[in-house]
């Protein structure tokens, strides 16, 4: 059991233990838990859980540990502008299955003989879609609103997704924002995932996010 301490807290512990550095961002607010139970997960296992469950993002990368809360990363500014005549090839994807207009957290504190909860909204709103119900341990009405809005943003995240081939661009990479233009509906933020740099004597020097 992890006592008394926020999710980067116990994050940095972990990765100290180890001789890692830790590069991370928490969410706002970060909250303590009186416990985070660990129980018969490795300490990878562990920090995927709770990254997963509180909506941050979790890797290793050589001797340094990341993990940083997914919405600091999608506030960052944009490292570039990519124009639809810039880009080689392109394909895009919406969709509306599993797409949720709000999640509800509900859990019964044995101790306290209560019930604790918070729905969460989607924003922007979503036109269509269910209220996703779900039971998770929380300590206070702050780890319910937390988790909620976790749920929520992972399954929504993917409602908008592309495919692009530009030319050779090393300032694109995994974890960056780049802002699209020239596509209607599909223009704005995204955050990209993967980046793949080429390198061929038939194409020259290409990127594909």
């Amino acid at each position: 059991s992890h006592d008394g301490q926020t999710l980067l807290q116990t994050a940095r512990n972990i990765a100290t233990s180890y001789g890692f550095s830790l590069d991370g961002a928490a969410v706002n607010p970060d909250l303590a838990f009186a416990a985070l139970k660990q129980n018969q997960e490795s300490d990878l296992e562990f920090l995927h859980r709770i990254a997963r469950e509180h909506n941050y993002e979790f890797t290793m990368r050589g001797k340094r540990m990341v993990f940083h809360s997914r919405p600091a990363l999608e506030q960052r500014p944009a490292v570039g502008i990519l124009h639809r005549a810039d880009v080689l090839s392109f394909e895009f994807k919406a969709k509306t299955h599993l797409i949720y207009k709000a999640a509800q957290i509900n859990y019964f504190d044995p101790a306290t003989k209560s019930l604790i909860t918070h729905t969460a909204e989607a924003s922007p709103p979503v036109p269509t879609g269910d209220t996703i119900k779900l039971i998770r341990r929380c300590e206070n009405a702050q780890q319910a609103a937390l988790k909620a809005q976790a749920e929520l943003h992972r399954r929504n995240m993917l409602q908008a997704t592309t495919r692009l081939k530009i030319p050779g661009n090393i300032v694109l990479t995994g974890g960056a924002i780049v802002t699209l233009n020239g596509w209607g509906t599909y223009d704005g933020n995204y955050f990209i995932t993967a980046a793949r740099h080429k390198l061929s004597r038939a194409a020259g020097f290409t990127t594909e996010i």
